[in-house]
């Protein structure tokens, strides 16, 4: 499978995207290496804790469909997030020869950006295909949802091997917002959030060095620096610990 790009990004994905456009295979193998993508097992665990706690999870990515729905359903983490923002994409023959296609069956992902270029979102601070900011107030806007119920004896011993029930949170933190992120694009959407919110940004990333730049402005919300899974998963133990009686 050869990953073609969108013209005129210019965030992480496209650079990766790029250096391995050479690359040929099948959907099915770009999945396969997808579904075995490291990930930090506290990281896990943090999603899963912030579930058990009733918190409403969603992603907000500068990455694209294919490679998040897949990660996500390889971890059985998909039925955890209510929504996902980020780049569409669309595969394609890698030939137009139809002789060539059927000797050599790959495709090419392409990722479309979530902002058209017809209808630019307009912030200088954000790259062209998302502006996180603007998504974060539209979030931001929303009435607040009802509780959800709680998780079923069946789904809380898949996550916790029959550990403790969830604790519900209370509604002045259910309107908190915790953000997580750790490239430039999640400067703009930082900046959006109030006293309340929380940013945890990982340490000496582009996020954590834009928020720390004196001349750059300033987030309102709480920034907790995280370097590995076990800083993160720290962080969310603190912030979604049960309420004392």
């Amino acid at each position: 499978m050869v990953c073609a790009p969108p013209r005129r990004r210019r965030s992480w994905p496209v650079r990766a995207l790029r250096r391995n456009d050479a690359w040929r295979s099948t959907g099915l193998e770009l999945d396969e290496a997808l579904a075995r993508a490291p990930v930090f097992a506290e990281t896990l665990a943090a999603v899963r804790l912030a579930a058990s706690r009733g918190a409403e999870q969603r992603i907000l990515s500068d990455a694209n469909d294919r490679f998040i729905s897949v990660i996500l359903r390889a971890r059985a983490l998909d039925r955890l997030f209510s929504r996902v923002v980020t780049n569409g994409t669309r595969l394609e023959a890698a030939s137009a020869d139809a002789a060539a296609a059927a000797a050599a069956p790959t495709t090419v992902l392409r990722v479309l950006p979530h902002t058209p270029p017809e209808r630019p979102h307009g912030c200088a601070r954000c790259p062209p295909n998302l502006c996180k900011g603007a998504i974060v107030d539209a979030w931001r806007a929303e009435p607040p949802p009802p509780p959800p119920p709680p998780p079923s004896p069946r789904a809380r011993r898949r996550w916790w091997g029959g550990g403790a029930p969830p604790v519900e949170i209370s509604a002045a933190a259910a309107r908190r917002i915790v953000y997580v992120g750790d490239g430039g694009g999640d400067v703009c959407a930082a900046l959006r959030l109030g006293t309340r919110d929380v940013v945890c940004a990982r340490d000496g990333w582009s996020l954590h060095k834009g928020l720390q730049r004196a001349a750059a402005p300033r987030t309102e919300a709480r920034v907790l620096p995280w370097r590995d899974g076990a800083e993160l998963l720290a962080h969310f133990e603190a912030l979604f610990a049960p309420e004392s009686p």
